[in-house]
């Protein structure tokens, strides 16, 4: 009796390289995509402290006699909107011719400071470099 032989498809080994070499690309990728994932990230908590500065910034020079500011304020009034900072709101420490910070914390726990302190007398904020883990 004769043997009929198939030798279509593919042998186990080379199964076996391919879903290797797929692994290492993936690998591979995840790494370089999952960088720019957690950059992009800091960048939307830049954003929306960068916008929350100038709109305390416009409030102040709007109402030079306030003593308390708080986000809800910014949005009331029009300069910050919400909406725009998505889950980046930032929250706001002020003390009336003290320290006020910015702060906005991203999904994944890194945060973006932005503070500065209240000059009373000029009714402005004199901000400082930035600070937190997303720099």
């Amino acid at each position: 009796m004769s043997r009929l032989r198939n030798d279509k498809g593919f042998t186990l080994v080379e199964l076996m390289v391919v879903i290797i070499i797929i692994g290492i690309l993936a690998a591979i990728g995840y790494q370089k995509f999952g960088g720019a994932i957690k950059q992009s990230r800091c960048a939307g908590a830049q954003t929306a402290v960068g916008e929350a500065k100038t709109a305390m910034d416009l409030y102040l020079t709007k109402n030079p006699s306030a003593s308390a500011v708080t986000v809800s304020d910014l949005i009331t009034a029009g300069y910050f909107d919400s909406a725009d900072a998505g889950s980046y709101v930032p929250t706001l420490a002020f003390a009336n011719g003290g320290a006020v910070s910015f702060t906005s914390t991203t999904s994944d726990g890194k945060t973006f400071i932005m503070s500065g302190t209240h000059d009373a007398i000029n009714k402005k904020v004199n901000w400082a470099a930035p600070s937190g883990t997303c720099n």
